[in-house]
């Protein structure tokens, strides 16, 4: 383990080069039993502990308005303790939600919570930690849903450009890949991959008429770019589709 914790710190100095003074340095968290236990995970999450429940129930919300299904395979790229986790676990049928994460201690966190809920464990969910987007290591059927939510935004141009290399081997022709808080976003990142923008949400009307962020937890307008949310998917699909 000191070996893989030593090797998520190097990766994550070339992933994180933004950090700032009030910046949670995410490949530092460590979470103890009795920290589990006490739910400290929620603090080091974008609304703490008192929007948890909110913020995490969102993402489903999100993801079931795009068209979600329960028979459909998802990837929860950056699943973190399972904020949203919880919610989509359930939702789906058994072993067709898959997690991963970087941080060790959060994807030990999820396991925790899986284990100590028996409706989450009778879901057989797969929860992995590793680094550099390394889809291929989980040889799983594939995905008809990939959810990054706050997570390529903390990226520099370069680790987005492995996530889009790497994301089209697991995916299944007709996938969606949401991707949350995309200021960033220009259709110049998804260059040399077989992979095409389909959708562009600006505001939370265009997820929702009438949609109003501030009941799932967020500030109006919401902070730290929430939208656009886009949704990329693979060339030959966004063929077919209106934007």
């Amino acid at each position: 383990m000191p070996a893989e914790r030593s090797r998520w710190r190097r990766f994550l100095r070339r992933w994180r080069p933004w950090r700032k003074p009030g910046h949670y340095d995410y490949d530092r968290i460590t979470l103890s039993a009795s920290d589990i236990e006490a739910k400290a995970y929620q603090r080091h999450l974008g609304g703490g502990a008192e929007q948890w429940d909110r913020r995490g129930r969102f993402q489903a919300f999100l993801l079931h308005t795009l068209g979600l299904q329960v028979g459909d395979r998802l990837l929860d790229a950056g699943c973190g303790p399972l904020r949203a986790g919880v919610h989509l676990i359930e939702a789906l049928e058994p072993s067709h939600y898959c997690g991963i994460d970087f941080n060790a201690d959060f994807i030990k966190t999820a396991r925790h919570l899986v284990a100590d809920n028996e409706r989450l464990t009778a879901k057989a969910p797969r929860l992995e930690c590793f680094a550099d987007f390394a889809f291929q290591r989980l040889a799983a059927p594939p995905f008809d849903w990939v959810l990054a939510f706050s997570v390529l935004n903390h990226c520099d141009a370069a680790t987005r450009r492995v996530f889009f290399g790497n994301l089209p081997g697991v995916l299944a022709p007709h996938a969606r890949v949401v991707i949350s808080h995309a200021d960033w976003f220009e259709e110049g990142a998804l260059a040399g991959t077989p992979l095409e923008l389909m959708r562009v949400l600006r505001t939370p009307a265009a997820l929702a008429p009438g949609l109003d962020i501030t009941e799932w937890g967020f500030a109006s307008p919401p902070e730290g770019k929430l939208f656009p949310i886009v949704v990329v998917t693979p060339a030959a699909r966004a063929a077919t589709l209106p934007r």
